[in-house]
């Protein structure tokens, strides 16, 4: 959200195109570009994203990084 009167600044990128497989190693992935993403992160020290549309959907691969990040707590998100 901005204040009054400000507006955000727009941040753009490149995105190859193709279809990955979902939850798997797929090598589309190795030229997509990777854009940082530091900006609202309170919960955690950033990461990238990379994207790849197809004809129908928009495909996007997380990394976060964050030495506390592990899979004991109950809920998925977290």
């Amino acid at each position: 959200m901005t204040q009054a009167g400000a507006q955000a600044a727009s941040k753009q990128t490149e995105a190859d195109y193709g279809t990955p497989k979902i939850d798997a190693a797929d090598a589309l992935w190795d030229n997509a570009p990777e854009i940082p993403v530091n900006r609202h992160l309170p919960a955690w020290g950033g990461g990238e994203r990379e994207s790849l549309p197809d004809n129908k959907k928009l495909y996007v691969l997380v990394t976060a990084h964050n030495a506390a990040m592990n899979k004991t707590n109950a809920n998925p998100q977290e």
